[in-house]
């Protein structure tokens, strides 16, 4: 009789914890619903209140958004919210629109890992390809050179842009770490991570982003590299002494490729170092108003041949930078089409720890059309060949530098 009550108590008792963990299930699943929902609601009414166009190209925002409204109700898992939501936003078809998950915001707002291995990459021939090596840096120790190719755990899918970033983020780590990667035939390289060069910059609500700049003469040539459009006063700085020791160059060189842009009042800051005269880059055209972008020519001005080296990562202020180059006429443009990502941006942190991107202007260049999904055409085309890179060629400079001393 006993061991029956015992058996009816202990049955009872679990009865009852099973109740107790199902409505604590039940209560969890419905607050993390919740949480998805006001990260829907909070993306949808960003857009509406905030994108620059009003009209949202003509879409039923309304429509769209109950649409996506109901997939995040049923969505089972945080990846098919972010999945109604970026289908969601990919309507408005355009670039520096969508959702950044909460693990790559993270990392973003903590600045970069803080360390390099010292290269660049590429996609060339449909292989993500070693394109620069920096001077000192481990790769360069370790014998990598460019034109290597960089195999990946696997295939890379998406854009070249977003391939290219996946690769790079293989050669960056925290400063000490140490990876193995393994280059086609050239097998395995051990390498540590070093502290990146340059300044770690942060402007507004943007992540922190490393800035290199670079100035040498190439004879008669001056050549400059800005690796994003960041630090002002450093770049007048800089600029002010690359002149200084360029008052007899024939020519110069400005290295935008791999720039992602920055602020985009310094596209105007850098062109005035090139004019004789007051000019207009483009139009910024906002939700209420629009802003022309003029430049003023320095005093110092250079007045010698201007070449641009661009390729499809040089975006948004490069852009801006090249397209008035080539539509005022002051320069010629070498290289690869831009990659026609010309929409400034802010970013938005949502209820689920994810960040939403939207654009919050449209840009018009000088000659009146906009560079958004266009880009900058090279008026010399130099494509990127492994051939060149394994040669130690830079076929685009070599190109530019040709032009200038003819």
């Amino acid at each position: 009789m006993g061991n029956t009550l015992l058996k009816s108590i202990v049955r009872s008792v679990c009865l009852l914890v099973g109740l107790a963990c199902l409505n604590e299930a039940a209560q969890t699943a419905d607050q993390q619903l919740q949480l998805w929902l006001a990260t829907y609601e909070q993306t949808w009414a960003t857009i509406r209140d905030k994108h620059f166009d009003k009209d949202l190209g003509g879409l039923d925002w309304a429509a769209v958004g109950e649409e996506a409204k109901e997939a995040v109700r049923k969505a089972k898992n945080e990846d098919e919210v972010r999945t109604a939501i970026g289908k969601m936003l990919g309507k408005l078809g355009h670039s520096h629109v969508g959702l950044i998950p909460r693990e790559a915001f993270e990392q973003m707002s903590n600045g970069t890992k803080g360390g390099t291995l010292g290269m660049e990459l590429r996609m060339v021939e449909g292989k993500a390809v070693v394109w620069r090596v920096r001077k000192g840096s481990p790769a360069e120790k370790a014998g990598v050179k460019p034109g290597w190719i960089l195999e990946t755990p696997k295939p890379l899918t998406g854009s070249d842009l977003r391939k290219v970033r996946v690769a790079q983020a293989m050669v960056e780590g925290k400063v000490g770490e140490e990876k193995t990667l393994r280059f086609g035939e050239q097998g395995e390289r051990k390498l540590t991570a070093v502290p990146m060069p340059g300044k770690l910059a942060t402007f507004g609500n943007l992540p922190p982003i490393p800035v290199e700049m670079e100035f040498q003469r190439m004879g008669a040539v001056g050549y400059f590299r800005v690796s994003a459009f960041f630090e002002p006063e450093w770049l007048q700085t800089e600029m002010a002494q690359a002149m200084a020791q360029c008052q007899d160059c024939r020519g110069f060189v400005v290295d935008l490729r791999g720039n992602p842009g920055g602020m985009g009042i310094l596209s105007s800051a850098l062109l005035g170092w090139f004019l004789d005269k007051e000019a207009a880059l483009g139009t910024l055209r906002m939700r209420t108003y629009e802003l022309k972008l003029m430049a003023n020519p320095r005093p110092e001005a250079f007045a010698g041949k201007l070449a641009v080296l661009v390729d499809g990562l040089s975006l948004s202020t490069s852009e801006f930078f090249a397209g008035a180059v080539k539509d005022l006429g002051r320069g010629r443009i070498f290289g690869e089409r831009t990659g026609g990502m010309a929409l400034p941006s802010a970013i938005e942190k949502l209820p689920t720890g994810d960040a939403l991107q939207y654009t919050t202007a449209n840009y018009h260049s000088a000659g009146g059309g906009p560079l958004e999904g266009r880009g900058v055409e090279p008026d010399q085309a130099v494509p990127l060949k492994r051939a060149d890179l394994l040669a130690g060629r830079d076929a685009a400079l070599d190109a530019a530098l040709r032009w200038i001393r003819e």
